[in-house]
């Protein structure tokens, strides 16, 4: 994920994204991305379509 560099928005990740990877880290719950570059958190793997 990169920001638009038009954009004066210049954080990686949205508040909302940092406050639960924050939260999930205290839980020993460490988001990373697989090798087809979906967001696996715990079990959970979310592709680019996938909508919460």
């Amino acid at each position: 994920m990169k920001p638009d560099y038009t954009s004066v928005c210049t954080t990686r990740y949205a508040f909302s994204a940092q406050l639960a990877f924050n939260y999930l880290n205290s839980l020993g719950i460490y988001p990373k991305y697989t090798r087809t570059k979906e967001l696996q958190i715990g079990k959970v793997v979310l592709s680019v379509g996938d909508r919460i």
